[in-house]
């Protein structure tokens, strides 16, 4: 419907590639057996502002490596800020292996648990982006990313998305799937927060999906990006329970009917409630004709499959 419009997916179930290659996009594969890379160091994601990925940098690395102690916290900081400010054009983890080195004589545990970068399972990402950054559609798929990884490729990939956000021309949209994903690491519920926060200075939207929004609710940062989102739309929930239902301020006929919402397989449509401000309006999401034809037909959709289900779309399309 936009064809101007720039997407980026962070899918990490793998379920949107076929949607992004359908629209004439690519798919970013990051599992051990992908072969795609995006240089986490690349200062190109900061718009060249490499004091502010220096900044970065050293959160990304947190994530993968919670239990760094003060020391090495500060060693890396340091590292990390001389690799910016004297190091490649572009560096990449081999450069900051080498700069960690020089600063530990290889002997400290820092360098050791870096190593994974240069001849471990994380030795993929050294090396320059190899992805075509003037893509429309991207979707960056994780499947087969180990679980204790996992946080550290979210924040790089996040990062990435971000200076796509910033810096290509026209309207975006930054799709992010199973979000709670994000909200469970400090380092990626505070960037995700920023992105939320700043999204709108770029011409851009976030769209945010999750099933688990308790993840959001149990951290300060959580609750800080749910409040800034511009609209939520609340599709079945087994059992909401008084938490979510305070942020959300619900009342009590809606805590009662959100459980029995229906849902795609059952009647065809989606039932949810729309939060938009101070208003809550319980709406049925259901497809238009085009819509229809397009995700029955090139997806090959088999949810709604039978004629009487394409007959009833179409009599609801008003």
């Amino acid at each position: 419907m936009r064809p101007d419009l720039s997407v980026t997916i962070l899918d990490p179930l793998g379920e949107f590639g076929h949607l992004a290659e359908t629209l004439g996009g690519n798919v970013i594969r990051l599992g051990p057996q992908g072969g795609d890379r995006l240089n986490p160091l690349d200062p190109a994601t900061a718009g060249g502002d490499r004091r502010e990925k220096a900044g970065r940098v050293a959160a990304m690395l947190r994530a993968l490596f919670p239990s760094l102690r003060d020391e090495e916290g500060a060693t890396l900081d340091a590292a990390v800020s001389t690799l910016y400010a004297d190091g490649p054009k572009v560096p990449v983890f081999s450069d900051l292996l080498n700069a960690i080195a020089d600063r530990t004589r290889g002997t400290d545990r820092l360098g050791t648990l870096l190593e994974i970068f240069r001849s471990g399972s994380l030795r993929a990402v050294n090396g320059p982006t190899t992805v075509d950054p003037e893509a429309t559609v991207v979707a960056v798929d994780f499947r087969g990313v180990p679980e204790e990884q996992l946080a550290f490729h979210l924040a790089y990939v996040l990062d990435w998305a971000y200076g796509r956000l910033q810096h290509v021309k026209g309207p975006k949209l930054l799709l992010v799937d199973e979000a709670h994903l994000l909200a469970r690491h400090p380092a990626t519920a505070e960037f995700l927060d920023r992105v939320v926060r700043h999204v709108r200075h770029f011409d851009a939207g976030v769209l945010l999906l999750s099933q688990h929004p308790n993840d959001f609710l149990e951290h300060l940062t959580g609750r800080s990006l749910l409040g800034n989102l511009s609209a939520t739309l609340l599709l079945r929930i087994p059992r909401p329970d008084p938490a979510l239902s305070a942020f959300f301020s619900l009342t009590p006929s809606e805590v009662d009917w959100l459980p029995r919402t229906h849902l795609p397989k059952e009647a065809g449509f989606s039932e949810g409630l729309l939060r938009v401000g101070e208003f809550h309006l319980p709406i049925a999401v259901v497809a238009s004709t085009p819509e229809y034809e397009f995700l029955a037909g090139q997806l090959g959709s088999a949810t709604t499959s039978s004629k009487e289900t394409h007959d009833a779309l179409r009599a609801s399309d008003l």
